[in-house]
């Protein structure tokens, strides 16, 4: 991301420390099984702090999904990122088993526009059908660029 620097722009000390991106990881810390509506991923949260509005989020997962059963192999599972509990796209990632104990690692991409300075949270939640797992292997990984 470029941040423009204007020209007799003072430097100080806080404006490098918010050119600097930083990043948040998280990872899952238990197994979801079946969770047919909107379920969050248990411990796949990051909450961080912007100084400044219009700062950029960058989320990055790694879902672990397994089919549990054959009986499952016809249905999709998907997982998305939503910003302070709304989801802004339809960006996910998503798995559909074709055999009984079939697995797959999938991952997706977003960024999120921040409009407000202040407290933030980003989380994975999950729409499932029966027999589909979401394990602990998957992790979240968000990059915050703050404007200057």
């Amino acid at each position: 991301m470029r941040v423009p620097i204007l020209a007799g722009q003072t430097l100080t000390a806080g404006v490098l420390n918010r050119l600097q991106p930083k990043t948040y990881r998280a990872k899952q810390t238990s197994a979801i099984n079946n969770a047919q509506s909107a379920a969050d991923l248990p411990g796949v949260s990051v909450t961080f702090t912007t100084e400044t509005a219009g700062a950029k989020a960058v989320a990055e997962w790694f879902v672990d999904a397994r089919n549990l059963s054959a009986g499952a192999a016809a249905s999709a599972m998907f997982v998305y990122a939503l910003l302070d509990g709304v989801t802004s796209s339809d960006t996910y990632a998503g798995f559909r088993g074709s055999a009984a104990s079939e697995q797959a690692n999938v991952s997706a991409c977003m960024d999120f526009t921040i409009a407000a300075a202040g407290s933030h949270t980003i989380k994975l939640q999950t729409n499932q059908v029966l027999n589909h797992s979401i394990n602990v292997y998957t992790s979240l990984l968000v990059t915050v660029y703050e404007v200057v």
